[in-house]
């Protein structure tokens, strides 16, 4: 009697654990260009339960790649919660399809769900226009700064050798450069220091965008040099175009130019920019009393291009 009584509670327990069917309700609330935001409830036999957001093919590639079902990467990789709530995936790609998963985790048991939420789309039907700044332009360096008008959906960007471009043909070489995966998609402002540039060189810094309808517009070029380091050494007379005092100085110094120029930079002996500052006004101070004794250069520039320059002296 006492072994029927053991083999029925052991089947009622079994029958019980089996019964048990841990699920999660995924419902999307909301999504822009960049974000995802979704709210998860649990039922009650859900003890914990983890999310994870992803491309179907981001997905697929990372079980080839690592040989695992989807249930444990996300396990592995997700966001773990034990009761309901809501979260907001952002740096999402703009109209773009994600699969976003919840892993409900029971006593026993464990079951993957998964729904779809897009991305909003950007940009409008308009041609899809970019503009180019170009400055900090060194003799290895120059930061670009891109930015996409609201036609824009998509765009890419880059520097090439000119002589590169020219002998190939700019269209070609944007083409080129776009399906080799040379320029990488981009959906807001770029704003990106180029470095380990041939000095002395000239560059194309190129862009061009697609508009909403997926067609592209009009390629922005802005030609550059980077600075030959040499050059820099050149004396000028500096009493005809601009004014620093003292000059030897232990590192604070006072100028006065006689142009509207924007920015100054100081280069080392090298060639490489250690200071910038941005100028409001035709006279005004400098400290870079950070910097060690030695020569360097200080270069006016006025709207992304190189103007004068005049070399200093710092002694401690």
């Amino acid at each position: 009697m006492k072994k029927l009584s053991l083999i029925i509670l052991t089947l009622v327990l079994s029958l019980g654990l089996k019964a048990q069917n841990p699920s999660v309700a995924i419902t999307i609330n909301n999504t822009t260009p960049f974000e995802v935001n979704a709210s998860f409830v649990k039922n009650a036999d859900c003890q914990r339960y983890t999310i994870l957001i992803g491309t179907e093919a981001e997905m697929q590639g990372f079980v080839a790649m690592f040989g695992l079902p989807i249930e444990t990467l996300v396990a592995s990789w997700g966001i773990t919660y034990t009761t309901d709530s809501n979260y907001t995936w952002t740096e999402m790609t703009p109209n773009t399809e994600y699969n976003v998963y919840a892993l409900a985790i029971g006593a026993t048991d464990s079951v993957l769900s998964q729904t779809t939420a897009t991305t909003l789309p950007l940009g409008s039907t308009g041609i899809s226009s970019i503009s180019i700044d170009l400055s900090e332009i060194t003799s290895t360096s120059v930061r670009m700064t891109c930015t996409p008008d609201t036609n824009t959906a998509v765009f890419y960007d880059g520097i090439v050798r000119k002589s590169f471009a020219d002998s190939l043909g700019v269209d070609s070489t944007v083409a080129l450069m776009v399906e080799a995966g040379s320029f990488y998609p981009q959906y807001t402002t770029d704003d990106w220091v180029w470095q380990d540039l041939e000095s002395n060189t000239e560059f194309y810094a190129i862009a061009i965008g697609k508009n909403s309808l997926d067609e592209w517009g009009d390629t922005t070029i802005v030609s550059f040099a980077t600075l030959d380091p040499l050059s820099l050494e050149k004396e000028v007379n500096i009493e005809d175009i601009a004014e620093i005092y003292p000059n030897p100085s232990k590192g604070e110094f006072s100028y006065k130019v006689n142009s509207d120029f924007d920015n100054l930079y100081i280069y080392d002996i090298k060639g490489t920019l250690v200071h910038k500052q941005s100028l409001i006004q035709r006279q005004d101070n400098v400290n870079v009393s950070n910097l060690k004794e030695g020569v360097y250069f200080v270069r006016f520039f006025k709207k992304g291009q190189a103007g004068k320059t005049v070399k200093i002296i710092i002694e401690k």
